[in-house]
């Protein structure tokens, strides 16, 4: 026998659960009980999903001159595997770049 919950809003500070149960013999039967604020049910609490972070700064963009730079600066470290963020960020030099930039640039390179 399957079960359906969903919550029907009222006037008032109270609201009542709806049952619908379906069998495949019979029609469905709907029972109504009433939820009191104090009540246990979760259905009420449930996060609809995760919610949307929104970053502080704007998002960095990398001109095709400031990619040359990074490549050539990488290239002189010894490739990908050798080059750390910070060592990256010394020798590019270049102002408004943060290693947090380097660091997820190094990872799509």
């Amino acid at each position: 026998m399957k079960s359906l919950e969903y919550v029907i809003s009222q006037k008032g500070s109270s609201s009542s659960l709806e049952t619908m149960e379906d069998s495949s013999d019979e029609q469905p039967k709907v029972s109504r009980r009433r939820l009191d604020e104090n009540s246990s049910d979760k259905i009420l609490n449930k996060p609809v999903g995760r919610a949307y972070n929104r970053s502080k700064c704007p998002r960095f963009r990398w001109s095709n001159e400031l990619h040359q730079a990074f490549e050539n600066v990488v290239e002189r470290l010894g490739g990908v595997e050798r080059a750390t963020p910070k060592m990256v960020l010394q020798m590019m030099d270049v102002k408004g770049v943060k290693v947090s930039h380097i660091k997820s640039h190094l990872q799509v390179d």
